[in-house]
């Protein structure tokens, strides 16, 4: 009887041999795995950024330049089926990738208007104006899959609203390239109103995006594009270094820096005629 009992339980622990030794195996096989797995993501990653970064950066002095070239800025009132499609700008922005342009700041703008720096001469600028939503859903994966910079402009008053976007939105964009910056208050013509009324939309709309962001917000797209001089004077006195309309040309030196041009792309922009004016838009 003892015998046999003494069987048992030497099968028992086999067994629990077994299983235990087992389980070292798989848990190792396992971390082994994970760990093979990362190293490979961080050489992917590595990989992506240094051609991304390729892509971004001029070769060489040549590539530079501090003439008044007429830099197209580009501004989109929305990504979606109603206006710009998701797949139209897609197209535009790989149009963009693949014919050598590098999509720089509105800093590194400012810098090269006011102070001469250098910039790559294809240089160009993506803004998107109003806030909704759907810049999130469609316009950021496509940005951020090129490893663009671009700004979006926000009415500060509608961020949080239905089809607007949300202040986490908005500091995840700010986190990857996308800098957020005032469309004013609301989505109304800043030269109807009095000068302090102007006033006030301007400096409450550049706190309010500051305290969500986290970030000095130093620029200003007129609502509907249109200014007037008592507009231009509250922007400057709100602390804003530029601000842009709807003119539909190039941006130059001989522009006033509180009255920049863009370049409006619309919905019944092909490609080609987006190529035209990219390439061929008058400057002033």
């Amino acid at each position: 009887m003892n015998f046999k009992k003494q069987n048992i339980i030497l099968v028992l622990l086999c067994i629990m041999l077994f299983c235990t030794t087992s389980y070292v195996v798989f848990l190792g096989k396992n971390n082994l795995l994970a760990e093979i797995a990362k190293k490979a993501e961080q050489i992917q990653n590595k990989q992506n950024k240094t051609a991304s970064q390729q892509k971004e950066s001029p070769a060489n002095e040549d590539d530079l330049t501090t003439d008044d070239i007429g830099i197209p800025v580009l501004v989109y009132t929305a990504i979606n089926s109603n206006n710009v499609t998701p797949e139209n700008f897609k197209a535009q922005m790989n149009y963009i990738k693949d014919n050598g342009y590098t999509t720089i700041t509105l800093d590194d703008l400012y810098q090269y208007l006011s102070a001469s720096k250098k910039i790559p001469k294809k240089s160009i600028v993506i803004t998107i104006d109003n806030g909704y939503s759907s810049i999130y859903r469609y316009a950021y994966p496509i940005l951020k899959e090129l490893n663009f910079k671009a700004t979006v402009f926000v009415s500060s008053d509608s961020i949080n609203s239905k089809d607007y976007l949300k202040n986490n939105e908005l500091k995840d964009m700010v986190n990857n390239s996308i800098d957020i910056e005032s469309n004013s208050a609301k989505d109304q013509i800043l030269s109807s109103l009095s000068v302090s009324t102007q006033n006030t939309s301007l400096a409450n709309s550049k706190k309010s995006i500051q305290d969500i962001t986290g970030k000095e917000v130093k620029y200003l797209a007129y609502p509907q594009g249109k200014c007037s001089e008592s507009t231009k004077k509250a922007a400057k006195d709100s602390g804003y270094l530029m601000a842009f309309n709807l003119a539909n040309k190039l941006a130059d030196k001989k522009d006033n820096l509180l009255n920049l041009d863009r370049l409006f792309i619309t919905k019944a922009d092909t490609l080609e005629s987006f190529m035209q004016k990219v390439t061929k838009s008058p400057k002033n």
